[in-house]
Parts: C-alpha cells; structure tokens; sequence
C-alpha cells in the first residue's frame, strides 16, 4: 500500500489504522525521513578548529601541523587545511583534506613565514569557520665563536665551538687574572651571523 492511497482516503485510514496502528505510524515515519533534506535536518556549523602548533617561531623544517578538533552533532567528515607563504593566499604550497587533526606539509624553508588555515566539515556537509594562523621556521644555529679580549693588553683571543651552548677554552690559552671583554658570533644554516 502506497502513501498515496493513505493519503486519498480518510475511512481507508482509519480502518488501517483501527487494525494495525503500528503499520501506520511506521510509514509516516519513513516518509518523514525520505522527506528529509540529504544530510538531516543538521544545519548548524560545526565549531571552528583552533590551530595547536605551530604558531610562532619554530626550528624544526618539517613540522606537523596540528589543531584541537572540532566538534558538531553530526559529527566531523574531514579538515581542509591549506599552507602559503602568502598571507593572501595567492599561492598555495600545501593543502590536504583528512579525517586526522594534524598532518606534516613535509620539508619548508627556513627563514619563511608560512600562513596555513583549515575548517572542519560536518556529515551534513556544513562548513565551521575558517580559522588562519602563521609561523616561522627559524634557522637552526650552525656554530658560534666567542672572542675574549684583554682589556690591559688589548689582545683578542678566538675560540669555536659547534652548535652546542659550551666552550672550553683550550689549557693552552687559560686566562690570567684580569679584566676580559668577550663577544659571541653565531653563524645559522643560512649563513647569517649575529653577534651579542
């Protein structure tokens, strides 16, 4: 039987429903859901997902993307996540769409400010809030001197070190006691040097 004769006849329908009442509120249910737009009825935006890491200033050149999910009551399908060293995103460098809440863009630049964004899409196919967020992949430290000079004397001695943030000064330079000045250059892996 057809929605359609249940629909045409108010006798028929009362009949049906005076025998089997349960058969009837079964199929005003189903048609109820057939009736339904794709998706549900859901359509609330899912909450926006906030970016983790990373934001700042960061070494590592090949960094994970990562970002506190988001939440909706049909649940999450995916994350579109887009990377650029363009605030404008004119040009994009990475994008992905995934089910995870991080993922790795692979080897970037150091020295290069990236602006990455994402959203969340839920299982009714609504959109959150697009959110956007920055960072900079600094260069690693390669080396470092330091320069100590006597201010009696005036004569400067040199000493290098590799990456770490210790120097022992050979036995063969110790210092007497007096009055020092010293300095230290720091080279990075783009071959930059700072002195403090």
């Amino acid at each position: 039987m057809s929605m359609k004769h249940l629909n045409t006849s108010s006798a028929l329908r009362r009949s049906i429903f005076m025998r089997y009442p349960w058969t009837v509120a079964l199929l005003f249910v189903a048609h109820a859901a057939l009736a339904a737009p794709p998706g549900g009825t859901d359509t609330l935006s899912p909450t926006a997902p906030a970016p983790l890491y990373p934001i700042g200033s960061i070494i590592n050149p090949q960094p994970i993307l990562a970002w506190e999910e988001a939440s909706d009551e049909s649940g999450i399908r995916e994350y579109s996540v887009e990377l650029s060293r363009s605030s404008s995103f004119s040009t994009i460098d990475f994008e992905a769409r995934l089910v995870d809440n991080g993922v790795s863009p692979g080897p970037l630049e150091a020295g290069t400010t990236y602006f990455w964004r994402l959203f969340a899409i839920d299982n009714a196919g609504n959109a959150s809030e697009l959110v956007v967020a920055n960072f900079i992949v600094v260069p690693r430290q390669e080396s470092f001197s330091v320069s100590i000079t006597d201010l009696s004397s005036r004569q400067t001695s040199r000493f290098s070190a590799d990456s770490t943030s210790q120097l022992t000064i050979p036995e063969a330079s110790r210092l007497t006691p007096g009055s020092y000045e010293w300095s230290v250059d720091v080279r990075d892996t783009l071959g930059r040097t700072t002195t403090s």
